[in-house]
């Protein structure tokens, strides 16, 4: 296997550093929120306000009553405002519950309401979202669409937070945002912009540098599901924005002081004039926590939110580690919020097993060893199995000794803390892949376990234990003879891919590989590239082979540029393929297209035809013979004619698999299976 490192290395100290970059931005803030006006501010606490300060019961700006309110309250430095105080009940529950549980954070702020009068003048400063939805609950309703408020403020964002420090998976951060917020905002816009936020804490805490956050969000926008629920492509292009303040950028703008950044998208409490702010100064000081949230909270206006938003933002940029000690030390109440941002945080390094068992996660992060992507292989054997064995009530003393001898080999979790089991699977003990197929496709799972066998054979302690699960994507209507009929077998494909995938998820694959040809379906390379990674996007960070990288990469081994190719396409299919591999950068010198009228009709074509379809083929000096169709049985083709063409030939089964091995790591070389093997 290819070397790695322990996928939760590091995100559990950006995930904590999100959830208290929002305390503390939201703290630093408290003691002069709301100056819309600059000089007065500066009048009353100085132009560069850099700790926790208290808030002055005889200030001069427009929201000096609630300086004055808050301080006769007890309020003083380090204390934080109602908007992170929420934040924290969602914290510490789903740090007691072990995950995101929406009716125990609402039952916590049931309790809150209790305390509070319904005015503004009460607890720490009540803002409108709480007044109204507590104003609901009084009058018996439900807490859901019909508590939700039509405020545009950044409470959503704040919150939301604490679920990208819980997910790495966009999706399932996304579908617990809008848990989560149902029942507090009914605005479709802000709900959206405020999901967008959490997806940008959530790719900082993956570790995606600040650099790339534009180009990381607006991928999701390519992912049709992630457009209908988040709205227009515009939504997903406001991070990007925040990096014009990046120097080596084509027009980089500047903003001197940083701060008066809030004066450009404004000082008010609206989400989509405050959100900017966090991106704008994550981007101006991408590992510098005290002057992004320093310039975020000195800016004025509604600084709170401003504050810890880039708390959240700039706290998962450098992880906890690197927050300022002072920071942490001056925040009121900073251990418990410390222990609860850190056990959420380790939550992630938990994983539930079908069975209902927690276990660590010890999924492992590598660096393909053929495209150089980063890749996560998740770990298929620890905690398993689950079992409690047993045998015939009344069973003798012996027996029953024997039986407990055999539990003892199978320890899992129980109250008493015992060890856990980790048995992998015993046939496919040290890789498991994943294949998707086409549902009339009889040939290329096939063709993979005889390479497999092959492999296993010739370097058993090497490629010993490797298998895979295979798939159907729903293809009902087979007939390709005509591109009236390509085009309905290619609607059906494309639509059955998510369908499959969540099939394929039962069975915990490590890597995944695409097994078709879309060059025939889709008519040029950018087409086919297109919902190739689309479809990458919703694996979590695992890998997939595709024919097109597949098929590219092996062709680059053999220095080849000049290529044959044979397919069983008809004509039209035979002419997309051929453009797709030139926009790929080969010359296809010669072709033939078997013009099969239907995918079934693919597995049946002879072997004897194949073999005089590689001569022909060989004759027009190509560099190297590839093969499109993953129902066109080729392994033996190679295996005989390569020696006699002398040009490697290139099955699409065969270097589909032998990329998927060699990118994880399975290198050793095997015999009998083309010089594709054999060679690299």
């Amino acid at each position: 296997m290819a070397a790695s490192t322990d996928a939760t290395t590091d995100r559990a100290d950006r995930a904590a550093g999100a959830i208290m970059g929002v305390l503390i931005g939201d703290g630093l803030g408290m003691g002069f929120q709301w100056y819309y006006d600059l000089k007065l501010k500066e009048q009353d606490f100085g132009e560069w306000v850099d700790s926790y300060v208290d808030p002055k019961p005889d200030g001069t700006h427009g929201f000096g009553y609630v300086s004055k309110y808050r301080y006769e309250q007890g309020m003083r430095a380090g204390d934080i405002s109602q908007l992170a105080q929420v934040c924290s009940f969602l914290v510490q529950s789903t740090a007691d519950k072990g995950g995101f549980d929406r009716a125990d954070f609402l039952s916590r702020l049931d309790a809150l309401y209790g305390t509070l009068s319904g005015e503004s003048l009460s607890g720490r400063y009540t803002d409108g979202l709480y007044i109204q939805t507590r104003a609901a609950r009084l009058q018996g309703k439900a807490w859901g669409v019909d508590t939700a408020t039509k405020e545009t403020t950044s409470d959503g964002c704040v919150l939301s937070v604490v679920l990208a420090a819980l997910y790495d998976d966009p999706a399932q951060l996304i579908d617990a945002c809008f848990s989560l917020l149902e029942p507090l905002l009914s605005d479709t816009f802000i709900v959206q912009n405020s999901i967008i936020f959490a997806l940008v804490a959530q790719a900082l805490i993956n570790g995606v540098p600040v650099s790339g956050l534009g180009k990381a969000i607006i991928e999701l926008a390519r992912i049709p599901e992630h457009r209908a629920r988040l709205g227009a492509f515009d939504t997903f292009l406001t991070p990007s924005y925040g990096a014009v303040t990046d120097p080596s950028g084509t027009h980089t703008v500047f903003v001197e002081p940083p701060k008066n950044i809030s004066l450009l998208f404004g000082l008010d409490c609206q989400v989509t004039h405050i959100s900017p702010c966090a991106y704008f100064l994550v981007n101006r000081f991408p590992d510098d926590f005290e002057n992004a949230v320093l310039s975020a909270t000195n800016g004025g206006g509604q600084n709170v939110a401003r504050g810890a938003l880039t708390g959240a933002l700039s706290g998962a940029a450098v992880g906890l580690s690197r927050i300022p000690q002072r920071f942490l030390v001056g925040l009121k109440g900073g251990d418990d919020f410390l222990k609860a941002a850190t056990a959420v945080a380790a939550l992630h390094t938990l994983k539930t097993l079908p069975s209902g068992l927690r276990v660590e996660n010890k999924a492992k992060k590598i660096i393909g060893a053929l495209s150089g992507k980063q890749l996560l292989i998740p770990d298929d054997s620890y905690g398993y199995p689950k079992c409690s064995v047993f045998t015939a009530s009344g069973a003798d003393e012996a027996t029953q000794k024997r039986i407990e001898e055999i539990q003892r080999m199978l320890p899992f979790p129980g109250a008493s803390g015992e060890a856990v089991s980790d048995y992998p699977n015993m046939l496919n003990h040290r890789f498991t892949f994943g294949l998707f197929l086409p549902s009339t496709n009889t040939t290329m799972e096939q063709e993979c376990w005889t390479i497999l066998g092959k492999a296993r054979d010739s370097a058993p302690e090497a490629m010993g234990g490797i298998g895979m699960h295979t798939v159907n994507i729903l293809t009902p209507k087979p007939k390709v003879g005509t591109p009236a009929e390509v085009a309905t077998y290619r609607d059906a494909f494309l639509s059955g891919m998510e369908s499959a995938l969540g099939t394929m998820k039962h069975a915990q694959p490590q890597y995944y590989l695409m097994g078709m040809s879309m060059e025939h379906i889709l008519e040029s390379f950018e087409e086919v590239k297109r919902p190739m990674d689309a479809f990458a996007a919703k694996l979590s960070g695992q890998g997939l082979a595709t024919w097109h990288e597949a098929a590219a990469c092996a062709l680059r081994k053999f220095n080849a540029k000049k290529i044959a190719m044979m397919t069983p396409f008809d004509p039209s299919g035979m002419q997309t393929a051929k453009k797709v591999f030139e926009q790929m950068g080969f010359e296809v010198v010669s072709f033939i297209g078997f013009g099969c009228g239907s995918t079934l009709d693919i597995g049946h074509v002879p072997h004897e035809a194949k073999v005089k379809a590689v001569e022909v083929l060989a004759s027009s000096a190509p560099d190297a013979v590839i093969q499109c169709g993953t129902n066109f049985s080729m392994l033996p083709v190679i295996t005989e004619m390569e020696p006699k063409v002398k040009v490697p030939i290139l099955g699409i089964n065969q270097t589909l698999l032998w990329y998927a091995l060699r990118e994880v790591g399975f290198a050793a070389k095997v015999e009998g299976c083309g010089r594709l093997f054999a060679e690299h």
